[in-house]
């Protein structure tokens, strides 16, 4: 091979290196600035190959790096995912989720194209390791004099020296290089082992703290006197957070929308109070954000609410089953009965698919509007209902990827055919465009707007005296570079009612008069919210 054909593989080698190194956008996409930054896993592994190729090893060196290179990449795309989205860090457990996560964005397609997709993702990182290797493979081959594999590690430790050092000296405070990867997936993975090992040392405290909030839940009044046999109502907003009252895109249409609502209950007879409270979780998990409503504990990872699913500790919704309500819990988006679900909070009345005959549209995600979900509820367990009911309604309508705005139906005549028309409004994103496209944000306010006027139009239904809590249960999962300045993970809280005198219980708790958010609030835990209910409601 000539000398410029050797040149020009050996830096378009480096290239690939470098571009695999440095990719930092989970959903593919290559920031502008991938060549401005120097990555320490590269240059490790750059020392590592040429090493490899003065011991006249260079293939098995190679694939080594080839293989530590793309999987540090694939864990630093995961972790900046989770850390955008929900404000924790990666751990290896979340592995388990990427199924579930390939199979909502897939669950409507044909099992040909699921299958294509599935083979497209484990072929791709496949090629991507192999032509890495080969790249890799070209180093190490020009590296099997021994000089410049010594050279190469003299370089590399140079310049790590120099990237530790160069930072801290320049007045533009650029930096020149990408983190290691590399070494934060060694921290996990040998985390990880230690719980496979011992699993004691992440369970305990978690024991302690769902003993604590069992205790807690259990010492607080809870015979809900006050409620003198009032229904009670949880409609759970998804994707609704202080996103929506602090972006220019959602603000302005969510303003006047609430303004309207707020006059239409008025004239129903109902009177209104708005707070805010502040989950555990961030951009997404709404199972876990659900258990620390009622729970009254933080749930912060997946193993913490496996663990209280499973516990002995009693939810605000099995206190009020315990006092004499009909417990009932609607979950559209639920492809058949969660019975651990059922135990855990005391549900008596389960609605699932199986129980919607819908006929309509199929929608994104949970596939039946929020509308036909409510009025399902309405007619199938809060009018026939021979005592209080505690219902948990979960929203689906306003689940990412926002692309599909239902009509509002203003009579609330439906049935399992009245959505069978295409829907009011269409926004072309799917799951991929999730969470960085542009128009993301206006797609979401149609949804937010729309799923909040089912739930406030739900409660202008009810003919009972009735308790209604309509509450989000996380900020969207949309990029941070997308969100306002103040960022929180605030949810807002409204409560109805068409019981004159229950409110007034809620104002010590910080809850502002009407349906608008103050522009300025002081938020308290989600995890406090049930235990301050029954304390309020409670002799």
């Amino acid at each position: 091979m000539k000398i410029w054909q050797r040149i020009f593989w050996t830096a378009l080698a480096l290239l690939w290196i470098q571009a695999i190194a440095v990719l930092t956008h989970p959903i593919t996409r290559i920031p502008s600035d991938m060549f401005a930054a120097f990555s320490v896993d590269a240059v490790l592994l750059l020392a590592f190959v040429a090493i490899g190729g003065g011991a006249d090893r260079p293939r098995v060196t190679a694939h080594v790096a080839a293989w530590l290179l793309v999987l540090s990449s694939i864990f630093r795309a995961a972790s900046e995912l989770v850390m955008e989205l929900q404000g924790r860090t990666f751990e290896l457990a979340d592995c388990k989720l990427f199924y579930a996560l390939f199979f909502v964005w897939l669950k409507d397609e044909a099992d040909a194209v699921r299958w294509t997709w599935a083979a497209v993702a484990v072929a791709a990182p496949l090629a991507i390791t192999w032509i890495t290797a080969r790249a890799f493979q070209r180093i190490a081959v020009e590296s099997k004099r021994l000089s410049v594999a010594w050279s190469a590690i003299v370089i590399s430790q140079l310049l790590v020296i120099g990237g530790w050092v160069a930072p801290a000296c320049s007045q533009s405070g650029a930096e020149w290089w990408r983190p290691s990867s590399l070494l934060r997936l060694c921290d996990e993975a040998i985390r990880s082992t230690r719980l496979w090992i011992d699993p004691d040392i992440v369970r305990q405290p978690i024991r302690e703290q769902i003993e604590a909030g069992t205790r807690r839940m259990n010492e607080v009044p809870h015979g809900l006197e006050h409620l003198d046999g009032v229904d009670v109502h949880f409609v759970v907003v998804e994707s609704y957070g202080r996103f929506a009252w602090r972006h220019h895109d959602v603000r302005p249409a969510l303003l006047e929308n609430v303004a309207r609502w707020g006059a239409s209950l008025a004239a129903s007879g109902f009177e209104a109070r708005t707070g805010a409270v502040a989950p555990a979780v961030i951009g997404g998990a709404s199972e876990r954000a659900h258990a620390e409503l009622l729970g009254g504990l933080p749930v912060r990872d997946r193993l913490t609410w496996e663990m209280v699913i499973a516990s002995e500790l009693v939810p605000l919704s099995k206190h009020m089953r315990n006092a004499g309500w009909h417990t009932v819990e609607m979950m559209p988006q639920m492809p058949f009965h969660w019975l651990a679900g059922y135990d855990f909070y005391g549900v008596e009345q389960g609605f699932a698919q199986p129980e919607l005959p819908y006929e309509g549209f199929v929608y994104h995600f949970g596939r039946i509007p929020d509308q036909y979900g409510l009025h399902r509820l309405l007619k199938h367990a809060v009018q026939p209902a021979t005592k209080p009911v505690f219902s948990m309604f979960v929203s689906v309508s306003s689940h990412a990827p926002w692309s599909a705005i239902p009509r509002y139906v203003e009579d609330w005549q439906i049935d399992e055919q009245t959505f069978a028309e295409e829907p009011a409004r269409r926004h072309a994103f799917d799951y991929t465009d999730v969470p960085h496209a542009d128009g993301l944000t206006v797609a979401y306010s149609d949804s937010i707007n729309y799923a909040l006027q089912c739930a406030f139009g739900f409660a202008q239904q009810l003919s009972r005296p009735s308790l209604v809590f309509v509450i989000g249960d996380h900020q969207p999962p949309i990029s941070r570079s997308a969100r306002p300045a103040d960022m929180s993970a605030d949810v807002p809280i409204h409560v109805l009612t068409n019981r004159p005198g229950l409110l007034r219980r809620l104002d010590e708790l910080g809850f502002a008069a009407g349906l608008r958010l103050p522009d300025e609030w002081v938020s308290f835990p989600m995890a406090d919210l049930a235990p301050a209910l029954l304390r309020c409601y409670s002799k």
